[in-house]
């Protein structure tokens, strides 16, 4: 079964800033990996290490070279700016690619509530700042034990659905405990109707397995024209509505959220809940080329799937893989 003619040259280059697991710190190292595609009698894959590769960028020119098992580069890309890939090969074939980074954004989040002493976890978040944006949202490499999510969002892949519900995760019953405990407390006055919509839009959400993968629209509005009021109460205890909008936001929801004790020597509940999930923000030909990839192993059984190399998404010109760009962020408050 093995073809005949050589086999094309893979390139998967992702532009990252990553984080030092140890540190605060990005990590400002670049890999690629240069390779020709595996004939199936083949048991590795062969490596090419005798190549020019070039990443350009933001006005500047890097240059990648072999380290013995990958070729690397020095740089940090910068939020919002367009890169070009250029690989020269010893036998005149050229290979090219472009790809975004994404611009700098995070998830906010907006309580239903928030008192003088704790925050509720009944939350909508939404995209800052507002733009198109290709999101994955996973567990923590720490956090194994989350492996479900739920989402309104109307840009949500839904292809990983399983045969639950929100109410069915144990997130459920500590959203609804918690706030229970805010609607008795002195504290703590709460609006109990604004809440019945936070769980009217939450109880019957689908539960996504291992990951959610959402694509948010630049222009998004999820549909719903009611305000969602935040009371603050101050010192003084007078209370002042701060009006924003449902449309801009979506329910977010994993396994488990984490809370965030008072500070030592105050009185209260809770200061806060922080939602240990790991957020990446893609360009949009990794978005793509990572659906394929997992819809391809739908069918990876499949002796067309196997032997195919037409089935998975490219941006290289003259080779296969992928240029892409991501980063990401954990927790959201």
């Amino acid at each position: 079964m093995d073809p005949l003619e050589e086999m094309p040259v893979v390139v998967n280059c992702v532009l990252t800033r990553e984080r030092d697991p140890g540190k605060n710190d990005v990590i400002p190292v670049q890999t690629l990996n240069l390779f020709y595609a595996k004939r199936p009698s083949d048991k590795e894959y062969l490596t090419i290490s005798d190549a020019v590769v070039k990443v350009s960028g933001a006005s500047q020119i890097y240059d990648f070279t072999w380290d013995g098992e990958r070729w690397t580069s020095t740089f940090l890309p910068e939020f919002g700016a367009e890169y070009s890939l250029e690989v020269s090969l010893p036998d005149g074939n050229r290979l090219s690619a472009r790809t975004v980074v994404p611009m700098k954004m995070s998830l906010s989040g907006t309580p239903v509530y928030s008192g003088r002493t704790c925050t509720s976890s009944a939350k909508y978040y939404s995209i800052q700042p507002s733009g198109e944006a290709f999101i994955w949202i996973t567990g923590m490499e720490d956090r194994p034990e989350i492996s479900h999510f739920c989402t309104n969002h109307p840009g949500t892949d839904d292809s990983n659905i399983i045969n639950n519900i929100w109410q069915d995760l144990p997130i459920a019953k500590s959203v609804r405990d918690n706030y229970n405990i805010i609607l008795n407390s002195y504290y703590e006055p709460a609006d109990k109707d604004y809440w019945m919509k936070f769980g009217r839009q939450c109880l019957d959400l689908p539960v996504h397995k291992d990951y959610l993968r959402i694509h948010h629209y630049a222009s998004f509005d999820n549909g719903i024209s009611e305000p969602l009021i935040q009371k603050l109460r101050y010192g003084s205890g007078d209370e002042a509505p701060v009006n924003s909008t449902m449309a801009e936001g979506f329910v977010l929801a994993a396994d488990l959220i984490d809370a965030v004790p008072p500070p030592p020597g105050s009185i209260g509940l809770l200061t806060g809940y922080l939602l240990p999930i790991r957020t990446y923000f893609l360009s949009g030909e990794y978005d793509l080329y990572l659906s394929k990839i997992i819809e391809r192993g739908f069918h990876k059984d499949e002796l067309a799937a196997m032997y195919s190399m037409d089935q998975n998404y490219t941006n290289i010109e003259g080779g296969l893989g992928i240029f892409g760009a991501m980063y990401y962020s954990d927790y959201v408050n």
